[in-house]
Protein backbone atom coordinates (compact mmCIF):
# COMPACT_ATOMS: atom_id res chain seq x y z
CA UNK A 1 0.00 0.00 0.00
CA UNK A 2 1.41 3.85 -0.94
CA UNK A 3 1.77 5.53 2.41
CA UNK A 4 0.95 8.68 1.12
CA UNK A 5 -2.43 7.58 -0.57
CA UNK A 6 -3.09 5.50 2.93
CA UNK A 7 -2.21 8.54 4.82
CA UNK A 8 -4.61 11.29 2.75
CA UNK A 9 -7.56 8.14 3.50
CA UNK A 10 -7.20 7.41 7.23
CA UNK A 11 -6.94 11.60 7.66
CA UNK A 12 -10.73 11.50 5.95
CA UNK A 13 -11.56 8.97 7.82
CA UNK A 14 -9.88 10.46 11.40
CA UNK A 15 -11.49 13.92 10.91
CA UNK A 16 -14.95 13.37 9.17
CA UNK A 17 -18.07 13.50 11.37
CA UNK A 18 -20.78 11.98 9.06
CA UNK A 19 -21.42 9.32 7.80
CA UNK A 20 -19.60 8.78 4.13
CA UNK A 21 -19.03 6.28 0.94
CA UNK A 22 -15.96 5.23 -1.00
CA UNK A 23 -17.02 7.38 -3.70
CA UNK A 24 -16.85 10.52 -1.24
CA UNK A 25 -13.44 9.41 0.01
CA UNK A 26 -12.57 9.29 -3.23
CA UNK A 27 -13.39 12.31 -4.44
CA UNK A 28 -12.16 14.26 -1.57
CA UNK A 29 -8.94 13.18 -1.32
CA UNK A 30 -8.26 12.41 -4.95
CA UNK A 31 -7.54 9.00 -4.91
CA UNK A 32 -8.75 6.21 -7.48
CA UNK A 33 -11.81 4.44 -6.00
CA UNK A 34 -10.14 1.02 -6.46
CA UNK A 35 -7.52 2.13 -3.95
CA UNK A 36 -9.86 3.66 -1.30
CA UNK A 37 -12.07 0.96 -1.85
CA UNK A 38 -9.41 -1.41 -0.76
CA UNK A 39 -8.42 1.02 2.22
CA UNK A 40 -11.32 1.25 3.48
CA UNK A 41 -11.90 -2.50 3.21
CA UNK A 42 -8.68 -2.90 5.47
CA UNK A 43 -9.71 -0.24 7.68
CA UNK A 44 -12.78 -2.02 8.57
CA UNK A 45 -11.05 -4.70 9.24
CA UNK A 46 -8.58 -3.44 11.79
CA UNK A 47 -12.12 -2.05 13.36
CA UNK A 48 -11.32 1.80 12.27
CA UNK A 49 -14.75 2.05 10.47
CA UNK A 50 -17.63 -0.41 9.79
CA UNK A 51 -20.29 -0.51 7.67
CA UNK A 52 -23.67 0.80 8.63
CA UNK A 53 -25.30 0.43 5.28
CA UNK A 54 -25.08 -1.57 2.16
CA UNK A 55 -28.20 -0.27 0.79
CA UNK A 56 -27.51 0.81 -3.12
CA UNK A 57 -24.11 0.73 -4.78
CA UNK A 58 -21.82 1.96 -1.87
CA UNK A 59 -21.42 1.15 1.36
CA UNK A 60 -21.85 3.78 3.76
CA UNK A 61 -18.98 3.92 6.63
CA UNK A 62 -18.66 5.65 10.06
CA UNK A 63 -15.89 5.74 12.24
CA UNK A 64 -15.85 3.30 14.46
CA UNK A 65 -16.30 5.27 17.28
CA UNK A 66 -19.08 7.19 16.25
CA UNK A 67 -21.79 7.75 18.54
CA UNK A 68 -24.44 5.12 18.26
CA UNK A 69 -27.39 7.76 17.83
CA UNK A 70 -25.42 9.06 14.67
CA UNK A 71 -24.78 5.79 12.79
CA UNK A 72 -28.85 5.22 12.59
CA UNK A 73 -28.97 7.60 10.25
CA UNK A 74 -28.07 7.97 6.44
CA UNK A 75 -26.17 10.67 5.40
CA UNK A 76 -28.81 13.70 4.48
CA UNK A 77 -30.43 12.72 8.57
CA UNK A 78 -32.90 10.14 7.63
CA UNK A 79 -33.35 7.36 9.80
CA UNK A 80 -32.81 3.90 8.10
CA UNK A 81 -34.94 2.23 10.76
CA UNK A 82 -37.69 3.85 9.61
CA UNK A 83 -37.35 3.62 6.24
CA UNK A 84 -36.83 0.08 6.09
CA UNK A 85 -40.31 -0.19 8.59
CA UNK A 86 -41.82 1.90 5.89
CA UNK A 87 -40.94 -0.51 3.04
CA UNK A 88 -41.96 -3.29 4.94
CA UNK A 89 -45.31 -1.96 5.85
CA UNK A 90 -45.73 -0.92 2.07
CA UNK A 91 -44.72 -4.30 0.64
CA UNK A 92 -46.98 -6.04 3.15
CA UNK A 93 -50.41 -4.22 2.48
CA UNK A 94 -51.97 -2.26 0.32
CA UNK A 95 -52.06 1.48 1.21
CA UNK A 96 -53.81 4.25 -0.97
CA UNK A 97 -53.43 6.82 1.48
CA UNK A 98 -51.25 8.47 4.00
CA UNK A 99 -53.61 8.31 7.04
CA UNK A 100 -53.90 4.73 6.25
CA UNK A 101 -50.02 4.32 6.44
CA UNK A 102 -50.10 7.14 9.68
CA UNK A 103 -52.33 4.23 11.83
CA UNK A 104 -50.24 1.80 11.30
CA UNK A 105 -46.93 3.03 11.48
CA UNK A 106 -48.11 4.86 14.80
CA UNK A 107 -46.63 8.17 13.77
CA UNK A 108 -47.34 12.03 12.65
CA UNK A 109 -48.33 12.75 9.62
CA UNK A 110 -45.69 15.21 9.22
CA UNK A 111 -43.17 11.97 9.66
CA UNK A 112 -44.91 9.72 7.33
CA UNK A 113 -45.12 12.75 4.47
CA UNK A 114 -41.52 14.12 4.81
CA UNK A 115 -40.47 10.55 4.45
CA UNK A 116 -42.49 9.34 1.63
CA UNK A 117 -41.75 12.66 -0.51
CA UNK A 118 -37.51 11.99 0.38
CA UNK A 119 -38.26 8.04 -0.42
CA UNK A 120 -40.14 8.88 -3.67
CA UNK A 121 -37.76 11.49 -4.83
CA UNK A 122 -34.82 9.02 -4.44
CA UNK A 123 -37.45 6.38 -6.57
CA UNK A 124 -37.46 4.08 -3.93
CA UNK A 125 -40.93 4.21 -3.91
CA UNK A 126 -44.10 4.84 -6.78
CA UNK A 127 -47.85 4.42 -7.23
CA UNK A 128 -48.70 1.72 -9.12
CA UNK A 129 -53.02 1.45 -9.54
CA UNK A 130 -53.32 4.17 -6.96
CA UNK A 131 -51.36 1.95 -4.56
CA UNK A 132 -48.01 3.04 -3.04
CA UNK A 133 -45.65 0.56 -4.20
CA UNK A 134 -41.90 -0.03 -3.65
CA UNK A 135 -39.84 0.06 -6.60
CA UNK A 136 -35.97 -0.11 -5.54
CA UNK A 137 -34.94 -0.70 -2.20
CA UNK A 138 -31.54 -0.33 -3.03
CA UNK A 139 -31.36 3.24 -2.84
CA UNK A 140 -31.80 4.09 0.62
CA UNK A 141 -28.50 5.35 1.13
CA UNK A 142 -29.60 8.29 -1.31
CA UNK A 143 -32.25 9.68 0.19
CA UNK A 144 -33.23 13.23 0.90
CA UNK A 145 -30.64 13.70 -1.97
CA UNK A 146 -32.84 15.90 -3.68
CA UNK A 147 -36.56 16.08 -2.43
CA UNK A 148 -39.77 17.62 -4.57
CA UNK A 149 -42.18 18.49 -2.43
CA UNK A 150 -44.85 18.17 -5.24
CA UNK A 151 -43.22 14.53 -6.36
CA UNK A 152 -47.05 12.84 -5.24
CA UNK A 153 -48.90 15.25 -7.47
CA UNK A 154 -46.63 14.24 -10.30
CA UNK A 155 -46.52 10.34 -9.49
CA UNK A 156 -50.08 10.63 -9.69
CA UNK A 157 -50.61 12.22 -12.87
CA UNK A 158 -48.19 9.81 -14.55
CA UNK A 159 -50.15 7.33 -12.79
CA UNK A 160 -53.79 7.83 -14.47
CA UNK A 161 -51.77 7.93 -17.85
CA UNK A 162 -50.19 4.36 -17.55
CA UNK A 163 -52.39 2.00 -15.32
CA UNK A 164 -51.07 -1.40 -14.07
CA UNK A 165 -47.27 0.17 -14.09
CA UNK A 166 -45.21 1.40 -10.91
CA UNK A 167 -44.32 4.68 -11.23
CA UNK A 168 -41.25 6.90 -10.37
CA UNK A 169 -39.60 9.70 -9.97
Amino acid sequence: MDCGKARAIRRFVEYTRKPFTAAEVSAETGIDIKYTIKMLVFLRETQVVEVISKDGKWNIYVKDDTPEELKRFNRYGYENDFMRKLLHTLIDGRYTSQRDLIEVMECTHHKIVYYMQAMASAGVIGIRDKVYAVTDSSNLGGVGHDVDTQIFRKLKKKAVKTPGVAVTA
